[in-house]
């Protein structure tokens, strides 16, 4: 506590001796201000025409201040509007970015959903014994079927004519079973 009122004291002193130099100074700025400046002239009698050329001069001088004047502030225009423009580009090419994230995003969420209910219909089918055994015999039997169509492609036409006639058989069987 000590230690905090001993830095509060000495910001104390340091704000109020701050406040002395600027008063200082304002006091020196104000005693500058105040002298006067001596200015030299020069004096001459000048005719109508040396008048209307000085004239002209200051005329011509007004001019060209004004039109570099104008010149300053349209490069200023420009510049604000070529930087508004690349902005607006940045600003563009951003959104586009962010159109295609989320274009992706979506379509990853589209496949997620997908392989979810996938997910979910065979965790429904596996949940069944029954079922289960039955996929497992169809597809044993498919695969059979399809060495036998294999086997028969290899035989001579007449032994080909018999194994036709099995299969269509064993088809019909399946048929039977089926309704």
């Amino acid at each position: 506590m000590k230690l905090m009122k001993e830095l509060q004291q000495r910001a104390k002193e340091a704000e109020e001796a701050k406040t002395a130099e600027i008063r200082r100074l304002e006091s020196e700025l104000a005693a500058i201000k105040s002298q006067p400046v001596e200015v030299a002239v020069e004096v001459k009698d000048a005719s109508p025409e040396q008048l209307a050329q000085a004239r002209a001069e200051a005329a011509k001088e007004a001019h060209a201040s004004m039109k570099q004047a104008l010149q300053a502030e349209l490069d200023a225009k420009e510049s604000q509007l070529k930087k508004a423009r690349e902005e607006l580009k940045s600003a563009r090419e951003e959104s586009k970015a962010a159109n295609i994230n989320l274009r992706q995003a979506e379509k990853e969420a589209r496949e997620a959903k997908a392989a979810a209910e996938k997910a979910q219909k065979m965790a429904q089918v596996n949940s069944n014994q029954n079922m289960v055994r039955f996929t497992v015999l169809f597809n044993q039997v498919q695969e059979t079927v399809n060495l036998m169509a294999d086997a028969v492609e290899k035989e001579t036409p007449e032994n080909q004519k018999k194994m036709r006639a099995a299969m269509k058989a064993l088809s019909a069987a399946v048929g039977k079973a089926a309704e």
